[in-house]
């Protein structure tokens, strides 16, 4: 009778064992998943960087969902005429972003905030000894999930001063 108990006792620790250990790996996917999906959508806005740096419109565009509206009322056409005066007039503008935070990530919708800094790209060379920017903007984006890609559906940024930058930005600025 004893012994019958000792085995029960067992058995129940080891039920609460498999059950805690199930609920961690369960949480631990979950967290995974979201740093998945941060880090596809932080490479998401590095390549974007990068097709601006390089020109590359098509590419750009192919990362603005079909469905796109911003706050000012702009959809995706809008934004290839955005594109295009950039390119035609504004080539040397460069543009680094600085620090990017995530205020939401889900299953089908992620939304994100950044600093981004902008030069001139003539006077890249000068602002490097200097360590100055011209002007600070934050970002805001939000991307939707389209089958397994991440398509931008919304778009807002505004000027902003530097001591309203994150903290983060502030310390990519003084590492420049």
């Amino acid at each position: 009778m004893m012994k019958n108990k000792k085995v029960e006792g067992k058995k129940k620790i080891f039920n609460y064992f498999v059950i805690f250990t199930l609920i961690f790996f369960i949480f631990q996917a979950n967290s995974c998943k979201k740093d998945t999906k941060k880090e596809r959508i932080k490479k998401i806005i590095i390549n974007a960087v990068d097709f601006l740096k390089d020109g590359d419109k098509e590419k750009l565009l192919n990362l603005v969902d079909e469905n796109y509206k911003d706050p000012m009322g702009r959809d995706k056409d809008e934004v290839e005429y955005l594109l295009n005066r950039h390119f035609e007039r504004l080539k040397r503008i460069r543009f680094k972003v600085l620090g990017i935070r995530f205020t939401s990530v889900e299953d089908a919708e992620s939304r994100v905030a950044m600093d981004v800094a902008t030069s001139n790209a003539a006077l890249e060379s000068f602002k490097k000894l200097a360590k100055r920017y011209e002007e600070f903007y934050r970002v805001l984006l939000v991307f939707i999930k389209r089958g397994n890609e991440w398509k931008v559906i919304s778009a807002d940024w505004r000027y902003i001063l530097r001591e309203d930058l994150f903290k983060e930005s502030l310390e990519v600025i003084e590492k420049d």
